[in-house]
């Protein structure tokens, strides 16, 4: 089984300006991401997808593949699955095709090596897909919120 670990990296940001490079305890925040994905030894290649080329360097000097995002994919308002799909193209060329893909955030840093283990352990002829979910504050938008049906994730919006 072959694991792929994608970490989008776009260098526009609205809320903190270059947030994936800002430095957290002396490392950019995307360090940590790339790092957790190299120790974990379940995973067999980790991309950083970017528009930017400082993110790109920074990412390659810690250990990272990178593939450089086309901008039409790198907008404000563009979804993650085409940046995925350019990767999986890329990819394909050096005949790498991985079963599964992890989707790494690289704003949440604090993630573990050991969560993404028992996430991939998870993955089976059951589960083709695992999704890490954690309770948000009741002011949220119902929009951005997610419920678990009978180990479905439906939007709330949906169900009520």
């Amino acid at each position: 089984m072959k694991i792929l670990s994608f970490i989008p990296a776009r260098g526009g940001s609205k809320g903190v300006h270059k947030k994936n490079i800002q430095l957290l305890n002396d490392h950019p925040l995307i360090a940590y991401t790339i790092c957790s994905s190299l120790q974990c030894d379940l995973i067999d290649k980790t991309i950083v997808s970017s528009d930017d080329p400082t993110i790109l360097q920074i990412s390659k000097d810690y250990g990272a593949d990178i593939i450089e995002r086309p901008q039409g994919i790198a907008q404000d308002d563009s979804p993650t699955e085409p940046s995925i799909q350019h990767a999986l193209e890329i990819l394909e060329k050096d005949n790498f095709i991985p079963d599964f893909i992890i989707l790494n955030q690289p704003t949440s840093p604090f993630r573990l090596v050991k969560d993404l283990k028992n996430s991939i352990l998870l993955l089976n002829d059951d589960f083709d897909a695992v999704m890490s979910l954690s309770e948000v504050p009741a002011h949220y938008h119902p929009k951005w919120l997610k419920i678990i049906n009978d180990q479905q994730v439906i939007s709330y919006e949906k169900e009520n």
